[in-house]
């Protein structure tokens, strides 16, 4: 949660103005785990699919 809502947030804050967008883009699906699994720098990658 701190990483995916509260970094954002805090970039956003710093900024000194508003941007008219913000993407966000994560990398988390390369390790294919789907059931709640731990995942970290040591997990390796298991892509299932292109998403």
């Amino acid at each position: 949660r701190r990483l995916y809502l509260d970094g954002p947030a805090r970039l956003l804050d710093a900024l000194p103005t508003s941007p008219e967008r913000f993407l966000i883009t994560t990398s988390t699906a390369v390790y294919g785990e789907d059931c709640g699994e731990w995942v970290d720098e040591a997990t390796p990658a298991r892509p299932r699919e292109f998403n």
